[in-house]
């Protein structure tokens, strides 16, 4: 799992293997950076 985009703190974009997600989540982002 790796970071593409960060939305807000609360969404952030996902690569997952081959497909990108979408993951929600109080907080999820928070200090969060791309890798």
């Amino acid at each position: 799992m790796k970071i593409i985009r960060i939305l807000n703190n609360n969404a952030v974009i996902i690569q997952d293997g081959d497909e990108e997600k979408v993951a929600i989540g109080a907080g999820i982002a928070f200090n969060k950076k791309k890798k």
